[in-house]
């Protein structure tokens, strides 16, 4: 998988069709359900639980997103998916009776853009000079409120052809697809010279992790795929395992062709 700074010429326009929720847009609370028993985290690697919790963001916003109403309103990541999926994976990863288990080494959950950063194409303002320089305060109340707002930083500013491409990052992990939108030049920003604003997103595909929350817990699927990944794998070897509320975990199935 590798990331690329790519705008896409059709995103304004399907924009344009979204509502926009700004009483959503505030942090807050994750949406309240079922509780996952918490898993022993602390008994695994500093590196295992940091992947845990990297792979815990992106099947969350998955997750969230299956709702079309939060795609492009609800910037923080629900924390009640969040959990859940922290837990579930956690107690994967503990289920070292499962010989299966030591094979998922290196799947992680494949995100479509990064989660920390987003894209702008600015013209040519005077304002803009601010992020050129190295400060976050730019002297337009809408930008530097959302700024403060989002704890966001400016991490790269890049002269093209057709405008300043600027990369503004967030501390935490958030929904790209909301956050930029609060910059779309459709929700009111071409006034300060914002032509464009959307995730940074990845292309390509490779080994991933796919989540469902259901009645009985959490049904896992670890895919190990292979075979031409920059145009999208051809080939895939599926572990499924669930998770149950009470954090038992059973591998359910085994699918597709024999690993290489």
């Amino acid at each position: 998988m590798t990331a690329t700074f790519r705008f896409s010429t059709t995103f304004i326009l399907l924009i344009a069709l979204l509502p926009s929720c700004d009483q959503s847009t505030e942090p807050g609370p994750g949406t309240s359900g079922p509780v996952m028993t918490p898993a022993r985290l602390d008994l695994l690697e500093n590196d295992t639980r940091e992947d845990i919790a990297a792979d815990a963001y992106v099947l969350a916003l998955r997750e969230m997103c299956l709702d079309s109403s939060r795609v492009y309103s609800d910037i923080v990541i629900d924390e009640g998916f969040r959990s859940i999926y922290e837990h579930a994976l956690g107690h994967v990863s503990l289920a070292k009776r499962i010989d299966a288990v030591d094979s998922l080494q290196g799947i992680h959950a494949l995100p479509r853009y990064a989660m920390k950063e987003f894209l702008l194409l600015v013209g040519n303002v005077s304002w803009l000079e601010h992020w050129k320089q190295g400060n976050r305060m730019t002297g337009i109340d809408d930008i530097d409120r959302m700024m403060l707002k989002w704890e966001l930083e400016v991490s790269k500013v890049s002269e093209m052809t057709y405008g300043t491409m600027v990369i503004l990052s967030s501390p935490l992990p958030r929904n790209m697809d909301a956050l930029a939108w609060q910059f779309n030049p459709l929700n009111g920003f071409s006034t300060h010279g914002i032509r464009i604003a959307e995730p940074n997103h990845f292309y390509g595909d490779g080994p991933d992790i796919e989540g469902e929350i259901t009645e009985q817990g959490v049904i896992l699927h670890y895919s190990m795929k292979w075979g031409d990944c920059p145009s999208g794998c051809i080939y895939r070897h599926t572990w499924e395992f669930l998770v149950t509320w009470s954090g038992s975990v059973s591998l359910t199935s085994i699918t597709g062709l024999d690993l290489p």
